[in-house]
């Protein structure tokens, strides 16, 4: 008897898998590499990726017919895939299921088929124009859109026309140089051109377009071939101002007037002062609030400021921020801050009480101290006011040329008025201490309670004369050797030759008595003549009607009134 023996295992082939111990062939469009162990586990097939360029056809991966294309991983265990035609670019055409490029005269529409027939560039491509049947290049300086039909009816070329700052040269439209500026429309297909004008900011200088100088400008346009220009200088706007030849906006709560020049030296900007009643808030003059004051002057390009609160003064209370005047009868202490909120007078002023939660004025000749709270209890006016004295509890008023002091008690005992005592140059006139007239004097302490008074002239010392009521020094040269001249009447004078005066008075004194002897015989002479005239009128003269009236008047006048006769 021989020894143990084994099996050899069954390795399937090529494109075999083991299925419950057995070797079977893959599914279509599957493989699997040799050599699975039939022994073991189940294996299984893996399918076919097709490659770039194939597609499945029956399981199989095929490859694409010319002219279509398919990208890698169609999966060969699936159902059959197609392959995409190939489409021609733009300036391509289909030669034997390739798209290639169209000569350089030539162009073609985007779009052929490569899968299908060949196909041509039949349009001429851009810049080219069609002549016999033939795609042939623009003259310089003209130009053509692409897509003239070769086929067709001959065509042009567009003449190039050179945009704004462009001239020709050689048939090429050419950038201005610098500083130097054209038209549009200079035609690129003719002769060559120039820019003429010098460009913005430059000027003429002996032909030459030369840059405007450092903050000056100069409109464009200028001609190069005729006179010299200048540029206009650079003037700065309202609140700005000129800080190395540029034009600088002012800093906040600063200002300037327009027209710093800014070719020329650095200017500064002036600060913004606040007017009165406002405060500055992010370098901005702003009112103040309601209520609030300050004064003028406060600099808008420094640090904010503030208002200060009203503080209502006495007898003033707080109205929608304003300080107003208590009412009649009312009072309120000082201090209410107008920048809160309203207030009030609650109190009755002095003078006035209270009477059902109202001030009411006291009776003549009474009074109160002011404080009384008008929603308290009602109060009585319990004291006398100015030249008012206490009798039998009531308020009377003080006798003529006398006074007395607010503040007497009604409830208490009864109180005299003191007499009114009249001051140095005063006299009492109907119980009224009155001044004394000018060039008068009176000392002081008369009674105005009782009888009027006099006042005193004033009598000039010697070398004193009266002048407005006034006694005064005699001027040099001058004198009053007797003074006693009146200062309440007349103005009088200084002598300027005393010996002359006593001889004048003489003789003033002898022509008096000389007048009055002559008047007395004129006198005694016209009475006998009128006499004789009324006895005999005839025996005298036949006077006429105007000598006898006036005869008859001087005699009435004299026997009237006994006054002098002059007779003229």
């Amino acid at each position: 008897m021989g020894g143990n023996t084994t099996c050899d295992a069954t390795l399937c082939s090529v494109n075999e898998y083991v299925s419950s111990n057995k070797c079977k062939s893959c599914l279509p469009g599957t493989t699997n590499a040799a050599d699975d162990d039939a022994s073991k586990s189940d294996t299984v097939c893996n399918a076919t990726l097709c490659s770039a360029n194939e597609y499945v056809s029956s399981h199989v991966c095929t490859s694409c017919p010319p002219g279509t294309t398919n990208t890698a991983g169609d999966d060969a265990s699936g159902s059959d895939t197609t392959c995409d035609a190939t489409i021609c670019e733009f300036d391509q055409y289909v030669s034997f299921h390739l798209c290639k490029s169209c000569p350089s005269w030539l162009t073609n529409a985007a779009g052929d088929n490569a899968s299908g027939n060949n196909t041509e560039c039949d349009q001429c491509a851009e810049n080219y124009y069609v002549s016999s049947n033939e795609c042939k290049s623009c003259p310089p300086g003209t130009t053509n859109d692409a897509g003239d039909d070769v086929k067709g009816n001959g065509t042009i070329c567009d003449p190039t026309l050179c945009s704004t700052n462009e001239y020709v040269s050689f048939h090429t439209c050419i950038s201005c140089p610098p500083g130097t500026m054209s038209a549009a429309g200079d035609d690129a297909s003719g002769g060559n051109t120039e820019c003429g004008e010098c460009a913005e900011n430059y000027y003429v200088s002996s032909n030459v377009c030369t840059p405007c100088p450092v903050s000056t400008t100069n409109v464009g346009g200028d001609d190069v071939k005729g006179n010299d220009m200048t540029c206009d200088p650079t003037l700065c706007s309202a609140n700005e101002y000129v800080s190395l030849y540029t034009c600088i906006s002012c800093a906040p709560g600063t200002t300037n007037a327009a027209g710093d020049d800014a070719s020329s030296s650095d200017t500064t900007c002036d600060a913004t002062l606040c007017s009165a009643n406002e405060y500055v808030s992010s370098h901005v003059c702003t009112p103040c609030a309601p209520g609030t004051t300050n004064a003028a002057g406060d600099d808008a390009s420094g640090s904010n400021t503030t208002c200060d609160a009203i503080l209502c003064g006495v007898d003033e209370y707080v109205s929608e921020n304003v300080c107003t005047m208590c009412p009649a009868g009312t009072t309120n202490a000082a201090d209410d801050d107008a920048s809160g909120n309203n207030t009030e007078c609650d109190k009755c002023a002095e003078g006035y009480r209270v009477s059902s939660s109202e001030c009411i004025l006291c009776p003549t000749g009474t009074t109160r101290d002011a404080g009384d709270d008008r929603s308290g209890g009602n109060t009585i006016c319990d004291k006398c006011t100015e030249d008012y004295f206490v009798s039998s509890e009531e308020c009377t008023v003080c006798p003529l040329g006398t006074t007395n002091a607010k503040g007497d008690d009604k409830s208490g005992s009864d109180t005299v008025c003191d007499p009114t005592l009249c001051d140095v140059n005063e006299y009492v006139s109907s119980n009224i201490c009155t001044s004394c007239p000018s060039g008068t004097t009176n000392a002081a302490g008369d009674d105005a309670s009782k009888s009027d008074t006099a006042w005193d002239p004033t009598l000039c010392s010697v070398d004193e004369y009266v002048s407005s009521h006034v006694c005064t020094s005699c001027s040099s040269g001058t004198s009053n050797a007797v003074g006693n001249h009146d200062a309440s009447g007349r103005d009088t004078e200084c002598d300027t030759n005393p010996s002359k005066k006593s001889y004048m008075l003489y003789v003033w004194i002898g022509t008096g008595i000389l007048g009055a002897v002559l008047a007395f015989f004129v006198y005694k002479r016209l009475k006998k003549r009128r006499t004789a005239f009324i006895n005999n009128p005839s025996t005298r003269f036949t006077p006429t009607p105007f000598r006898l009236e006036r005869e008859g008047n001087v005699m009435e006048e004299w026997m009237t009134n006994g006054r002098t006769l002059v007779y003229e």
